[in-house]
């Protein structure tokens, strides 16, 4: 054999490895998406739709195997339950019937306080890493005691100037509006929806997570879009409601403790 045959040889021999060596792996940008659900006694309600909305979205995420998504999941009544924290989400498991239990008050300043305090301890000055932080509620806070308003809006408005985290507020059957606006959550991350309707929620609450995710950008202030009249118009209506069933029950108890 020439050394010219022989310098084929080699050359041929070369790019056949070259093809059957598996290509680098490319390292993906993490994602981090917290979910902090009310399971306050007025849940029970819905609570088979949260189940399965809840679990759906999970499902979707998981299925996202181009997108590496850390996922923390806070259960919250009277006490914060910080189920997950940056969990890789391939390993989150579903809720279910003994993992969902709905009862006790809704001391959600505690439940936000709680989760972006952990995950701020994760993150530290991190700038880069897109976080999402979904809050879904029915009822207005009643029972926090280590987080007032004042601590949670401060807090979300330090890490929102950070420029990679994105507040998303779902109120079920209130003017879910009013009570994310004090937060510093932006109208156009509000969602406001009847708690019939949970299931077709999370299914919108999904798409736009993914959405967001898959955009590239660090943060977003246009999650749902902006609310239409008819949208606030309702809220109001629900939220007047809310309001006169709270204060009709804070009369019931008054009476029940005489």
């Amino acid at each position: 054999m020439s050394l010219a045959e022989r310098i084929e040889e080699m050359e041929t021999e070369l790019a056949r490895l070259k093809h059957e060596l598996p290509s680098p792996a490319v390292e993906r940008a993490v994602k981090q998406v917290a979910f902090i659900v009310d399971k306050s006694g007025s849940m029970q309600s819905c609570r088979t739709q949260v189940i399965s909305g809840f679990n759906e979205f999970v499902g979707d995420l998981k299925k996202e195997a181009a997108l590496d998504i850390r996922f923390t999941l806070t259960l919250f009544d009277t006490v914060v339950e910080e189920r997950h924290t940056a969990l890789p989400v391939a390993d989150v498991p579903l809720l279910g019937d003994e993992t969902y239990v709905p009862g006790g008050c809704t001391a959600l300043y505690d439940a936000l306080g709680l989760t972006l305090a952990s995950l701020e301890n994760r993150l530290g000055e991190d700038r880069e890493t897109p976080v999402v932080v979904v809050v879904m509620t029915d009822g207005l806070e009643n029972s926090s005691r280590e987080y007032g308003q004042r601590a949670i809006s401060d807090r979300i408005k330090a890490l929102s100037d950070k420029g990679n985290w994105t507040f998303v507020f779902m109120g079920a059957d209130q003017d879910a509006w009013a009570a994310a606006a004090p937060l510093g959550i932006p109208p156009a991350n509000t969602l406001s929806y009847a708690s019939a309707q949970t299931g077709a929620t999370m299914e919108q609450t999904t798409g736009a997570t993914l959405k967001h995710l898959k955009s590239g950008a660090r943060a977003t202030r246009d999650f749902y879009g902006p609310p239409t009249p008819g949208d606030t118009a309702r809220a109001r209506s629900e939220g007047a409601k809310l309001g006169w069933d709270i204060r009709r029950a804070k009369e019931a108890a008054k009476k029940a403790g005489k």
